[in-house]
């Protein structure tokens, strides 16, 4: 009977690719081996050498002079490729913030947070329209959660603001809509 190398006091099941007896099948699953790596550890951080140390090499590779040229490097061949225009629109100074219809994802009036915004405003009712629920009904059976209606699209034209396009949902009527949606989508595939 043999015992495990890393002296954790078990008997040695298994042999490690190296050929040393270890009580399980992998050097890293061992509780001595775990041991001596987090006494390792705790010895290391107790010395204020060790940060002073991390320090200096953390400093040593970021600031050397021939690593700040890559970055440089990598960042002026973004800007000047004409494939990347969605980077040049966002990182040239002062496009950072713009929104609205000067923002580089508009498209024919706006996006699609823009246009439930919108439908939110005008069609969201007091209760489901599938189910019937009413709000005060959903903070009853959700007391800890957020609770809110959700606005749904039933044509998928969201720029269409015609109120039959829009139905007030509770969260729960919404989801079993939306996977019914993505299961025909994925059979027309």
């Amino acid at each position: 009977m043999s015992m495990c190398i890393f002296n954790c006091g078990n008997e040695a099941r298994y042999e490690l690719k190296n050929g040393d007896p270890c009580c399980s099948q992998k050097h890293h699953q061992c509780p001595g081996w775990r041991k001596k790596i987090s006494d390792n550890l705790k010895s290391y951080y107790k010395d204020p050498k060790f940060y002073d140390h991390m320090c200096e090499v953390s400093k040593d590779v970021h600031n050397r002079p021939e690593v700040i040229q890559k970055k440089h490097d990598k960042m002026v061949a973004l800007h000047n490729d004409p494939k990347n225009l969605d980077f040049q629109i966002r990182y040239k100074k002062g496009k950072a913030n713009v929104s609205g219809e000067k923002h580089y994802r508009w498209s024919n009036g706006g996006g699609y947070v823009y246009w439930h915004i919108k439908a939110r405003k005008l069609y969201l009712k007091d209760h489901c329209e599938r189910c019937g629920v009413t709000l005060n009904q959903l903070k009853m059976q959700r007391p800890n959660g957020k609770v809110f209606f959700h606005i749904h699209c039933v044509s998928e034209d969201f720029r269409n603001l015609a109120s039959v396009n829009w139905e007030t949902l509770c969260p729960d009527c919404h989801q079993v809509i939306q996977k019914r949606m993505r299961e025909l989508n994925e059979g027309e595939k």
